[in-house]
């Protein structure tokens, strides 16, 4: 399969899920691969994205072992995410 993609990335996704990885192969790329998108994304579009991609800079996630992680947010206030029971803890103990 001819890929316009960064062949690091696509080892690291291998790695990461063999299986995704798999079922991308059998998948044309200009049904995935942003490369090969034939328009570009709308203005409203976009901004959208500009907006998330800002935004998810400033929050810095790092794994708390078993299925929790300790979230810094921009105004330096600290939460521990459970992804197993979907909770979000606060700094001061309060659930979220």
């Amino acid at each position: 399969m001819d890929l316009d993609i960064n062949p690091t990335i696509m080892v690291e996704l291998r790695n990461y899920d063999t299986e995704a990885y798999q079922w991308l192969m059998k998948v044309h790329p200009h049904h995935w691969a942003r490369s090969h998108f034939s328009s570009p994304l709308t203005p409203n579009g976009t901004r959208i994205l500009e907006a998330i991609t800002t935004l998810d800079s400033k929050y810095h996630a790092r794994w708390n072992r078993e299925q929790k992680y300790q979230v810094q947010v921009p105004w330096n206030d600290q939460h521990v995410v459970g992804m197993g029971k979907k909770s979000v803890l606060a700094e001061n103990g309060s659930l979220l």
